[in-house]
């Protein structure tokens, strides 16, 4: 009998002994595996067989699978269901760039900015470079709202803008698609 059979054989079983839960999948707006506060991926059966130390089919038991993600990108647990104790220097020495560029999303850029390495300063404005992410360090432009929120604060926002960036005119004028000496608003909006 092939392996596949055995495979199929050994799954019937499973399902007999132990039938198959819900599958709960959560995504955010766009559609990616995401959840800030809880897994985003719930299944009642772990789906995992290795053959000769490499994954070669699926497997099943009872014990369940939780993964946590954000933005589609897999994340150590406690990114999610601790996120208020995270740490930058947990995030920034994590293996993967790619959970390191999630990972200072879900710390927040206020906590990134304390540790940044500042560009400029203009006003409401900070550009700042955050190293060890990828290869290249990333540009985070700080800008603030000039307009108050209903309790009278003014609002922050983070914008990536390319690390070639060396003020915040020609970041802000970068978000425009126009060179910093062109750039010259009349109005904030």
């Amino acid at each position: 009998m092939n392996d596949f059979k055995k495979w199929m054989e050994r799954i019937k079983f499973i399902n007999e002994e132990y039938p198959f839960g819900e599958l709960k999948l959560l995504t955010n707006e766009e559609g990616r595996l995401h959840h800030d506060v809880e897994p985003a991926y719930v299944s009642k059966t772990r789906v995992s067989w290795y053959k000769n130390g490499k994954l070669h089919g699926k497997d099943i038991d009872i014990y369940g699978s939780i993964a946590y993600y954000y933005d589609s990108i897999l994340v150590p647990p406690n990114f999610i269901t601790d996120s208020v104790n995270l740490t930058i220097k947990e995030v920034l020495n994590h293996s993967n760039a790619e959970v390191r560029y999630v990972g200072i999303k879900i710390c927040g850029y206020d906590k990134i900015e304390k540790i940044a390495n500042f560009i400029d300063i203009d006003k409401d404005m900070k550009l700042f470079y955050i190293d060890k992410i990828f290869t290249e360090p990333i540009a985070i432009l700080k800008v603030v709202n000039s307009t108050p929120e209903y309790d009278g604060t003014f609002k922050a926002y983070y914008l990536n803008v390319p690390p070639t960036m060396k003020t915040c005119k020609e970041a802000v004028a970068w978000t425009f698609y126009k060179e910093a000496s062109d750039y010259h608003p009349s109005i904030e909006t």
